[in-house]
């Protein structure tokens, strides 16, 4: 119980430096772009240095997340970058549609 109040904590605290701190949100940014490859980043339709930056889980760990948007053939998807807040490591993408994101929101 003790060990699980110190990971809530510490997550917490996370949470809030991030979202004060522009320039550790940008350095996230980067961490991300780096990960794409050229055809993914030539199909970004936004800024990517205004993406979202937020904090999710991925896999049972709590990481920051990373979300492009993508227009692609008419449809808007989105491309999300997970990245280790410890050693700023990318863990994984997922690509989403439209339609899988209307899904999620949906469940919530």
């Amino acid at each position: 119980m003790k060990k699980l109040l110190i990971v809530v904590v510490t997550f917490l605290a996370f949470i809030s430096g991030c979202k004060k701190d522009p320039a550790l949100a940008m350095e996230y940014r980067e961490i991300a772009w780096s990960a794409l490859d050229d055809i993914e980043k030539a199909s970004i339709t936004s800024d990517w240095k205004t993406s979202l930056v937020k904090d999710e889980t991925y896999h049972g760990r709590f990481v920051v997340a990373v979300v492009f948007t993508v227009n692609e053939n008419s449809r808007e998807k989105t491309i999300t970058v997970y990245i280790d807040p410890d050693n700023r490591e990318v863990l994984g993408t997922e690509e989403l549609t439209e339609q899988q994101l209307l899904i999620s929101y949906r469940k919530i």
